[in-house]
């Protein structure tokens, strides 16, 4: 049963923005200026404020971390309004998610303009997304509240040498509270427009014997954000639910185990909208949609998984780290892509996968020699379904009739270590390499499109083995300056186009691979009150893997002859005074395709390039044209003040600001296949008490910006999908 809600006036919702952020600048801003004493306790040297990472697999202040990372606290994603990993753009540089990509069933993460492809089956993605260590197979996956998150941490560039599994782009490392000998908890609820509803809580502590243990759980949901005009009834509803629980021995001698599960289950009704150019511009409807399949439109996701994680010291200096985990992810779907009252484009689409991962690894911190080392083992067998408008929308009718039915079966094995030498006191060379080799076993069926025997299904394999090396060199002549060079071979593994239409050549495509050079500066000064941290980077990125639509029902990947990025970021923190922190992070990042010819076909217009010379007709030049997700400025200003008001009572108050200039999804770089660029101002303002307890007000968009954050052409036509307008509301939260 679906419930409406009266929309507030736009006087008042600008009154609200006013309320929480007149006075503030806006903000977004990788690091937090404070970290719990038992994080600091953990690495050398490391002193209150200082914040403390695992990046490289050991605990290390970020500042002297030579990679382009970001790490963001528990109480800095709270303060900024982040309730998912979604919601960490603006607060990460170089960092941008689109929305839901249609019957892919991922949200696709780019990092410097390396996004990958929007694929269900078939291919790797670009950015790694983990979770305690486990890696996650899609990064939806990993879209769950983050209530019981110490934090999370970015690390951009290609990652292989001290990770399971190999990123092109980057990786985001979830990592969530571990019991311990301590009770503590909190709860949190809130209530805001759209009858929206979030609650969340956790609760850990000891139990006797070495043993102590944790619960989490999280709810969310609100209602449509539409008006469908078909019926006048309102859609778009969304909820979210997640479990996880933790038991964790330690005998206090060098020897520790976790066993941890995890569930969440996600529903919504997922809504695409025409875009159309007018006048120059892109339209597009942000209020209602039309479609003809209001009771049948639904996505479902569940995913979960158990994992065991195992640390023994061999030595002082020596851990060995074994992780083992096995996890599910199924996904159902039924969208009208067309977004019209016509039977056009209305898929339904089942995506499910099951992982097995085994890693092992050793970790040697001590002297002038410092190690990582590893090995890791992968297994994802995955399945996908398809069929566009179908007799019936069922997983039933599905399953009996699917066009095409895809599997995968994907093994992968690599070895990996990095190793550091102090040349001087303050002079460090790093180097590292991967041995990776993957397998993938498919098989493609169009067999009910035709006649018994008329369409056999598609068989076949793809296989690869690559080393990658990275090299660098660290320079650290005082504790709070660290410069760093270093070059990294990205990878990405060959793979196969699962829908190649019934009848259609089976489509492969080979590996890529990106040389991705950076050199970096990480400073604090002023008595560490400023902290200014910035890199410059190249990357040289040769037969790049992209998607193109033939038609609504073929789709094809290939190698896109060659790119390139170069950019530069920057993030500073300051605090002029107690309890005041201004903030700011931006990014410029060319990133464009300099040789690539692109066949020409319904879904893939020419779009004023010139025609490729001395290649088959039809054909567009892209060189010149933008990478696919890939803006050229982003970035994000803020202020979070926090002071007492009377005894045992605080006032904190937060805003960001974030942008990012214009993107596009398709090579053509056709501007209604883009998100047109984008700024959103969020804030928070609260009362916290002693005792804590906190009651705070929210806004997120405050200033209702509207954008698309996907977009596909099916022949003549464009769906959208677009962002979440202004919310807001109230909320109070307890932690002990």
């Amino acid at each position: 049963m679906r419930t409406s809600m009266n929309h507030r006036p736009s006087t008042r919702r600008f009154a609200l923005a006013l309320l929480l952020a007149g006075a503030m600048p806006a903000a977004a801003f990788a690091q937090d200026t404070a970290q719990p004493q038992a994080d600091a306790a953990q690495a050398p040297e490391a002193v209150e404020g200082d914040i403390i990472v695992t990046a490289q697999r050991r605990a290390e202040r970020l500042q002297d971390v030579p990679i382009a990372i970001s790490a963001l606290s528990a109480s800095t994603m709270e303060d900024r309004n982040i309730q998912t990993v979604y919601d960490l753009q603006g607060s990460v540089p170089g960092l941008s998610i689109s929305g839901f990509a249609g019957v892919n069933s991922t949200n696709l993460v780019s990092l410097r303009g390396i996004a990958g492809q929007p694929v269900p089956i078939g291919a790797s993605q670009a950015t790694a997304v983990y979770l305690d260590g486990v890696y996650l197979s899609k990064p939806d996956a990993g879209f769950f509240g983050l209530k019981d998150i110490e934090r999370v941490e970015v690390l951009r560039g290609p990652q292989g040498t001290l990770y399971g599994r190999n990123a092109t782009a980057g990786a985001i490392n979830i990592v969530t509270h571990q019991p311990g000998d301590t009770v503590q908890g909190s709860i949190d609820a809130s209530y805001g427009n759209f009858n929206s509803i979030a609650v969340g809580g956790y609760l850990s502590g000891p139990i006797g014997g070495g043993f102590s243990a944790s619960i989490s759980g999280s709810a969310s949901g609100h209602d449509g954000y539409y008006r469908n005009t078909v019926t006048g009834n309102r859609i778009g509803d969304a909820s979210s639910y997640t479990g996880r629980a933790k038991l964790r021995y330690d005998n206090g001698g060098g020897f520790d185990a976790t066993l941890s599960a995890d569930y969440t289950m996600k529903k919504s009704e997922d809504l695409f909208t025409p875009a159309t150019l007018v006048g120059g511009r892109t339209v597009f409807a942000t209020k209602t949609v039309s479609t003809n399949l209001e009771d049948q439109i639904r996505t479902r996701l569940r995913t979960g998984g158990v994992a065991l994680t195992i640390n023994a010291e061999a030595s002082d200096d020596f851990t060995i780290t074994s992780i083992s985990s096995y996890r599910k992810f199924n996904y159902f779907t039924v969208y009208d892509i067309d977004a019209t009252t016509a039977t056009s484009i209305q898929p339904v689409f089942i995506n499910k996968n099951d992982t097995f991962n085994q890693e092992v690894r050793g970790v040697y911190d001590a002297g002038p020699l410092r190690f990582t080392v590893g090995a890791n083992y992968y297994n994802e067998k995955a399945e996908v379904l398809l069929r566009v408008n179908p007799v019936a929308y069922t997983k039933t009718a599905l399953r009996a009739d699917p066009r095409p039915h895809s599997k995968s079966d994907l093994a992968a094995l690599a070895a990996f270590g990095q190793f550091e030498y102090d040349l001087a006191d303050s002079l460090t060379a790093v180097a590292g390499a991967r041995l990776n080799y993957e397998k993938r076993d498919f098989s493609i069926d169009y067999s009910t499109a035709g006649t018994p025997g008329q369409y056999p299904p598609i068989i076949g394999k793809v296989s690869d083995t690559a080393i990658l090396p990275s090299f660098g060199l660290n320079y650290k002549p005082d504790r709070d300056v660290l410069l760093y060079a270093k070059a990294s071979l990205g990878y990405q593994s060959p793979g196969f186009a699962y829908q190649p239409g019934a009848g259609g050549a089976l489509n492969t495509f080979g590996a890529e691979k990106l040389w991705a050079y950076e050199a970096g500066v990480k400073t604090q000064f002023l008595d560490r009150r400023v902290t200014l941290n910035a890199a410059a980077f190249y990357y040289d990125y040769k037969d790049l893997q992209l998607r193109r639509l033939i038609t609504s029902l073929i789709s094809r990947i290939e190698n896109a002859g060659a790119a390139s990025v170069k950019g530069i970021e920057a993030d500073l923190a300051i605090i002029p005074v107690e309890g005041l922190t201004l903030t700011g992070q931006v990014t410029y990042s060319k990133g464009v395709y300099t040789d690539f010819c692109e066949g020409i076909t319904t879904g893939t217009p020419q779009n004023n390039d010139a025609q490729c010379v001395g290649t088959p007709a039809p054909t567009a030049d892209r060189a010149g044209n933008q990478l696919n997700q890939a803006p050229r400025w982003s970035g994000g200003f803020g202020v979070n003040y926090a002071t007492p008001v009377s005894d045992g009572v605080k006032l904190k108050l937060n805003a960001n600001y974030a942008f990012e200039s214009n993107s596009y999804f398709t090579a053509a770089n056709e501007r209604q296949v883009s998100t047109g660029g984008w700024h959103r101002l969020d804030a928070r303002a609260g009362v916290e008490l002693d005792n804590g307890l906190e009651v705070y007000a929210f806004g997120r968009n405050l200033t209702d910006n509207r954008y698309i954050v996907m977009a596909f052409r099916f022949g003549g036509a464009v769906s959208a999908v677009v962002s979440d307008p202004a919310t807001y509301g109230i909320g109070a939260s307890f932690k002990f």
